[in-house]
């Protein structure tokens, strides 16, 4: 029993290190800041770096930052207000468990992924959002839920 429940805790490790390599990969790709995730399943993440560019579309302040990124993208964070931060620092949390993580698990049981292609093709609503979050930052106004 604890070698069932050790191998599940070390595949889950794996599964959400190879989905934080490849969260961080794109948001910073994107020009967003954060550090690196030591454990668990959510970024801290900065989107100061746009700031001009937010302000001219009328968000001010990290709870404006998460209904705009809900309403034109569909995508859900928390603002980094509700962990202490001041409004008008453009923070938000962003959770990565929007996957099947029983295929997840499965897969990393058979061997080692590459994070772009593991979240591709087991989370593939994580691999989305990035995608959405992307057009949204470099189309402004645009409705990126479909």
């Amino acid at each position: 029993m604890h070698d069932c429940f050790y191998s599940i805790t070390r595949q889950s490790r794996q599964v959400l290190a190879l989905i934080a390599r490849f969260m961080v990969d794109s948001l910073r790709g994107m020009g967003l800041q954060m550090a690196d995730p030591v454990g668990g399943f959510y970024l801290f993440v900065s989107f100061e770096g746009f700031g001009e560019q937010l302000m001219a579309r009328g968000i001010q302040t990290s709870g404006d930052l998460c209904n705009n990124l809900l309403s034109d993208t569909g995508i859900a964070m928390l603002s980094g207000s509700d962990f202490g931060l001041m409004a008008d620092q453009l923070f938000v949390r962003m959770a990565f468990v929007d996957f099947d993580g029983g295929k997840a698990l499965g897969a990393v049981a058979e061997g080692q992924y590459q994070p772009d292609v593991f979240v591709r093709q087991y989370c593939p609503r994580l691999y989305e959002a990035c995608l959405r979050i992307k057009q949204w930052l470099v189309l402004p106004g645009k409705d990126n839920k479909e």
